[in-house]
């Protein structure tokens, strides 16, 4: 799937119906660092999936340069409705800073902060 000013949409889920798959990057959110060493930075970005109903869902992915484009090469879940407050990157993984659901939280209203910690291939660490 190729996004076009951020923003990917697909078909109507039910013909006629006004729900569709929609994928997009969270503007102005970008961070950088070296993640693998190579002296290049890599970029992670979040991206968010909603197929029309009250979710939507939120993904770090890693970024990297192939060929002179950036290509995804990691992509891990954060939840519905988790908010990214700040993150890190480099060659010690990646740190996201976020606003998540607390047990008794509304499906709306995160309210609970937490630091999630991630290796260089996304994979989330203890």
């Amino acid at each position: 799937m190729t996004l076009t000013d951020g923003v990917w949409e697909g078909e109507a889920l039910v013909e006629g119906g006004a729900a569709r798959p929609r994928v997009g990057l969270a503007p102005d959110f970008l961070r950088r660092g070296d993640v693998d060493g190579d002296g290049a930075d890599e970029a992670l970005v979040i991206v968010w999936k909603s197929s029309g109903g009250s979710g939507t869902f939120n993904y770090i992915a890693l970024l990297d340069r192939v060929d002179g484009a950036w290509r995804n090469t990691a992509t891990t879940a954060l939840g519905d409705r988790v908010r990214v407050t700040d993150a890190t990157i480099g060659p010690q993984g990646v740190e996201v800073s976020v606003i998540e659901h607390d047990e008794d939280d509304p499906a709306c209203c995160p309210t609970r902060t937490a630091i999630r910690r991630y290796d260089t291939q996304l994979t989330p660490l203890p």
